[in-house]
């Protein structure tokens, strides 16, 4: 009897599991829709690793993200930037769809090096705006060790 009733500590808004969020590396967020009921949201909008040397002023870079519409209506979603102009910022979501627009920012006002971020607003026609910083993303592959050698006997 007590190991059930020990069983359900943990659980609940103060779990170490409550907060958890999405191994994903960009940015995700959901938003509940009062009329028509539903949601509507973005999932893992990211910059792509462009390479250490990172996105330079004036340049293009890619946007990466999936759009999500459960809503009884198509969805019409507008991205925009600061950063730069958002080529192709216009797609529809169908009712129930999950789409991966393919965005470009191009003429980035800064360079953008890996590790850092670039803002963009996403607007979900008629329902909600909000602004969303935007990762970019560590390479897929481990980067080559450098071939720099220590003097013999001093390792850790």
């Amino acid at each position: 009897m007590a190991a059930a009733v020990l069983a359900g500590c943990g659980t609940g808004k103060y779990s170490q599991t409550a907060q958890q969020v999405a191994p994903v590396p960009g940015y995700s967020q959901n938003f509940s829709i009062a009329q028509p009921p539903g949601s509507v949201g973005v999932s893992n909008a990211h910059l792509p690793y462009p390479g250490v040397g990172g996105y330079k002023a004036g340049a293009e870079a890619p946007l990466e993200l999936w759009l999500y519409n459960n809503t009884q209506n198509p969805l019409t979603v507008v991205v925009t930037s600061e950063a730069g102009t958002v080529e192709d910022n216009k797609t529809i979501v169908p009712v129930g769809g999950l789409v991966k627009p393919e965005m470009t920012i191009t003429g980035l006002k800064n360079d953008i090096k890996p590790g850092e971020s670039l803002t963009i607003t996403i607007e979900f026609v008629g329902y909600v705006k909000t602004e969303a910083v935007l990762p970019v993303s560590s390479p897929e592959e481990a980067l080559p060790r450098s071939p720099m050698q220590a003097p013999a006997g001093e390792g850790h």
